[in-house]
């Protein structure tokens, strides 16, 4: 598939699965935020721009440009031809998520990648518009993360694209501001990542906040330890977000983009 291509398809179902995840959002609410959207979701949606405007000057590094040269190149799993496509896209899948779910735990543990991850947490909702909350330098470094994978195991191009729409589209379902049955959350999350269970992720309270690490399945969190089950509060009504980070202005778009440096300017004063 040509770049023009997988770009089209990439936004078709971005808007889609955002505009679906909007009006869900209004009709089957999970909770009210404590700060309005007018706040929130400018400075939400103008890191996701930021953060592709600076993917734009490395184009040939990007995953699906890495996989198309591993494809070219029959390089390690493109190259072969024995295993079927259908395997190979289930392998690059399982590969990929787990490759994620490693990631999340580093930008938890981490000096300098925690400070870039903490404007993610720093959020006192969470909605549709959380998924696209990352600071650009981290999105940076998550997409070269995964450019090293794909180039080392040579993952196919169709299997990297289905793996990055399905990625993206579960980001906003799982940041989702939607009230799901609770019986019906506790299927869901046999296998997937449901707003409930990413919800707990974005506590207040550190324990709970560094847990349940998944983004797309949930067989990781429970294979390593790293499952919480249920908040120790209400379901509906436990804080969400980083102590000190309560005042709207922390929304703002230049709030946003120096909060990384707050940590390391008070480590060289000292």
């Amino acid at each position: 598939m040509e770049m023009s291509q997988q770009h089209f398809w990439r936004l078709a179902v971005f808007v889609s699965v955002f505009i679906v995840m909007m009006l869900l959002e209004v009709i089957i609410p999970h909770r009210a935020g404590k700060h309005s959207r007018r706040k929130r979701w400018p400075g939400n949606i103008l890191t996701l721009f930021s953060g592709n405007l600076i993917l734009r000057f490395f184009t040939p590094l990007l995953p699906y440009s890495v996989a198309l040269w591993a494809e070219s190149e029959g390089w390690m799993l493109s190259g072969v031809g024995s295993v079927p496509f259908w395997l190979k896209i289930l392998i690059t899948f399982l590969v990929l998520d787990l490759w994620i779910y490693i990631q999340h735990l580093l930008l938890h543990l981490v000096p300098g990648l925690k400070d870039l991850h903490r404007m993610h947490h720093t959020d006192t909702h969470m909605d549709c518009t959380t998924a696209l909350r990352f600071h650009p330098l981290e999105i940076l470094f998550s997409t070269f993360y995964k450019t090293v994978l794909i180039a080392l195991l040579g993952l196919p191009s169709l299997a990297v694209l289905i793996f990055e729409i399905i990625l993206n589209g579960s980001a906003m379902f799982n940041h989702g501001n939607i009230e799901i049955p609770y019986n019906v959350d506790q299927l869901l999350r046999r296998v997937i990542v449901t707003p409930d269970y990413h919800r707990i992720h974005h506590s207040r309270e550190s324990v709970e906040r560094n847990s349940n690490y998944g983004f797309f399945l949930t067989v990781w969190d429970k294979l390593f330890l790293t499952y919480t089950k249920e908040p120790k509060g209400d379901r509906k009504s436990f804080a969400l977000g980083i102590p000190g980070y309560d005042h709207s202005r922390i929304h703002r778009l230049d709030q946003l983009l120096i909060d990384p440096f707050r940590s390391l300017s008070s480590l060289i004063k000292k």
